[in-house]
Formats: C-alpha cells, structure tokens, sequence
C-alpha cells in the first residue's frame, strides 16, 4: 500500500472515530428527551445558547456549566468540543461531505466583513446587555439558582422546549445555517461567520497547551494542508512556526493522521499570544460596505419574524444574502468589462434581483410588525391613542405579507377587544379557533364576544 492511500485509509479511521463520537453526541440527545417525556422533568437544555440567561440573568443553567467546562477544557486542549461535540458542526460535516461527493464546491467571496459578524453578534449578545445595565446603575445580577417551572431559564426544566425554535425553524435553521452556507461559502460556514461562541473558544485556544505541533522531518507534501476541514495552511503554520496557532483549528487530527512520515503530533507547545489567522484578501470597500449593510439589513428584517425566526436562522440567511449579493455585483461587473449574453449569470442575476425584492417586502412587513408592538407596549399604560395605532399597523403589516400567522390573529383580536371593537375582534378569533379548534381559551373569549353582541 502505497504511503498516499494508507494516509488515506488513516484519514477514514480518524474520521470514522470522531463520526462515532458525534454520533454519541446526538444519542445523548435523545435520551435526554426520552427522559423528560418519561419523568415530565430533566435537565434543561444542554445549549451553549442557555449561557445567555446566565449572563443576563444570573439564572444558573444547565447549558452555562457546560460552556464553563467547554472553556476551562479550551485552554488546555484546544477547541475539541468545537470539532468533536458539536451538533451543528456535524451537519456541517455532513453536507461538506454530500456537496464534496456531487463535485459541488463553495467559493464564494471572502470578505472581512462577513469574518467579524460573530464577534458583532458576540457583543450584541453579551457585551450590550451588560453595557446598558451599568448606563441605567442597575448591579450586575447574582447567580442563583431558578425552580424548574421558571418562564425562561433554570437548571431544571419541566418544559424542555420554553427557548427552542418550533420543528420548522430547527429544521430551517440547520438548512440554511448547515448546508447553504456550506454550499456558498465552503466547509463550517457557519463556524466562521456566524457563530457567536467561537469567539470564546478562539480566544481560550490562544492559551491552550497542546497544539498540533511538528516533530520530525517534514517533505512538505501538503497533505496535511489538503485534508484540513477548517480551510488551514497547515504545512505554513508548521514551518513558521513549529506549530499550528491558528485558533480555526478544531483539533480534528485529520492532518496527524494523514502525514506519511508521522512528524506531525499533538503535543504541548510553547504559549503565543499574536493574532493567528491570517485575515481575508483585501476586497474593495464598496464590496465590504455592500456585504456589511446588507448582512445588518437582512437581519433586522427577519430576525422575530412572524415571532417565530430565531436569531441563528436570521443572521445565517442574512450572511448567505450578503455573499451571493457580492458575488452577484462581481459577475455583474465581469459582464460590464467584457459584455455578451451568458444564460447562467441573467439566471443568477434575476435571482439575486428577486432575493433583493423579497428582503425588502420582507423588512417593511418587520417594520410594520415592531411598530404595532411598540405601540402596544404605550398601550398598555393606558393610551388609547397607542392601541389604535397597533391594531393599524398590525393590519398594514398582514396586508403586506402572503400569510398571518395565528399570534397575529390572537394580538389583533386583543387589539380590537380594547378598543370595543367586538365585530373585529370576533374575526380574528373566528380564524384562530380555525387555525387551532382545541385553542380552548380563544373559544371561550370568542363565546363571550358573541354573547355581547347578541340583541337582547
């Protein structure tokens, strides 16, 4: 057997080895449902996402002592948590894969402004709140401990699903977030210019010990570079250095395996602290600007859309926009300099022009949407005027959008009730007993509305 193919075959070992332990991550997973359906009470939510509440709050989590352990282990070994327990970076893993085997390969643009949209989220998630308790002199919230049937947040949880998106946005999640990106932007996307926490992983791995290192005779074939899932040069990192400091690097020891002479390893290296990924290839400003507003716009439109897209789902659909939006003005810009009809790229154009269009139906529905709720929180200290005008942009935001989701039905039938408006409000909870018959609460409001407009 030939040095390249059992590199090869090492490679398929080693991969196989951390798909199992992937695997294992997902069993563990169900039975930690299994177990809530069965009892009706479990740990809450093994999320990196449930350090949030903690931060904000104070409400210890199950999801902030596994982030702790994650860090802490962080700095001593690096980022395998990133590579070998993450759930979503199997699905990136997966349809890396699948997109690999179909001869599909992501190369869309590489721009600094998509590559410090996690840092932004990071700051937007935990560094504001933060910053805007100590503007208002409010003290920093003291860890305790919630009960199991607290509204959003505890370390115990008698509802499993309290902060997770419904199956439809999970599902949508995974496909824009796991598999567009990829297919757009190439392997772990989303770890790139998405995900808020590997800001605090790449900051732990900076600290961290043991690194791939070299420690023999390199021939320099590069293999280690070529089958680096994370998109690193591998082979320069170790030639400049000695070892791979590039905090990217989610120790999947694809590269120790596959090297033929066996001179690259895991082992303690010595401590560095300077930047270690080198930044993208400069691209024009107009590009940066273009991708940065449209990645802000796209996400204020559809982050809490309808009340349902989750923030991962809205930032990942907003950075995927902004490449193809990119990569659009840069094929547009080759037809300019060298002008002849090319099916493909009218294809990708009027695409890319219908992607535009519907994102700005998309932010004027959003618009109308946080409007009537602003209005409806002044409502609710007793100005009329403020309930009106919630109820009219409400209306104005349906008129815009091609559905109405049933928490539109049940705010407008309130909207209506305070206003006395019982004939409206009687037609929205018409359509939400339509949309839900064992709704039994819009039933029995709706029998009373009916009541009081029935002649005497």
């Amino acid at each position: 057997m030939s040095g390249v193919e059992s590199g090869a075959a090492r490679v398929r070992r080693n991969r196989v080895r951390r798909g199992a332990v992937l695997a294992a991550v997902h069993v563990a997973i169900g039975v930690h449902v299994a177990h809530w359906a069965w009892s009706g009470r479990s740990l809450a939510p093994l999320e990196l996402s449930e350090a949030l509440p903690t931060v904000h709050t104070g409400v210890v989590t199950a999801g902030a002592v596994l982030f702790l352990v994650a860090g802490v282990a962080t700095l001593r070994y690096g980022r395998f948590f990133c590579g070998w327990g993450c759930h979503f970076l199997a699905v990136q893993d997966l349809a890396a894969a699948g997109l690999a085997r179909a001869g599909w390969r992501g190369d869309g643009p590489r721009l600094r402004a998509l590559g410090a949209v996690p840092a932004a989220l990071f700051a937007y998630l935990v560094v504001w709140p933060g910053v805007e308790r100590a503007w208002r002199g409010e003290p920093a919230p003291a860890l305790h401990v919630a009960g199991p049937d607290a509204a959003w947040a505890s370390f115990w949880t008698d509802d499993l699903w309290r902060s997770m998106p419904g199956p439809g946005m999970a599902l949508l999640t995974f496909l824009v977030g796991g598999v567009a990106l990829v297919a757009v932007l190439g392997p772990r996307a989303f770890c790139g210019v998405v995900c808020p926490y590997g800001v605090v992983f790449g900051a732990a791995d900076r600290l961290a010990s043991r690194r791939v290192v070299l420690t023999g005779a390199c021939g320099g074939c590069a293999r280690c570079t070529a089958v680096c899932l994370s998109g690193i040069d591998v082979l320069g990192e170790l030639r400049a250095g000695g070892a791979v400091r590039d905090t990217a690097c989610m120790r999947d020891l694809d590269c120790v395996a596959v090297c033929p002479t066996g001179a690259i390893t895991l082992a303690p290296a010595p401590l560095r602290l300077l930047p270690t990924r080198p930044a993208p290839a400069r691209a024009p400003w107009t590009e940066e600007c273009l991708a940065a507003g449209v990645v802000l716009g796209a996400f204020l439109a559809l982050r809490g859309l309808f009340g349902v897209v989750p923030i991962f789902l809205a930032l990942s659909a907003a950075v995927l926009v902004a490449a193809l939006g990119v990569a659009a003005v840069r094929r547009a810009r080759a037809w300019a300099a060298a002008p002849r009809w090319n099916g493909r790229a009218a294809g990708r154009a009027a695409g890319a022009a219908a992607i535009g269009g519907a994102l700005l139906l998309t932010g004027a529905i959003r618009w109308f949407e946080a409007e009537s709720e602003r209005a409806e929180v002044r409502g609710r200290g007793g100005d009329a005027a403020a309930v009106v005008q919630a109820s009219a942009s409400l209306e104005r935001a349906r008129a815009l959008s091609p559905w109405c989701p049933p928490r539109w039905h049940a705010r407008l039938a309130s909207l209506y009730l305070a206003q006395g408006e019982l004939g409206s409000a009687e037609r929205e909870l018409v359509a939400l007993v339509a949309h839900d018959p064992e709704d039994d609460a819009a039933r029995r409001v709706l029998a009373r509305v009916r009541a009081e407009q029935a002649p005497p």
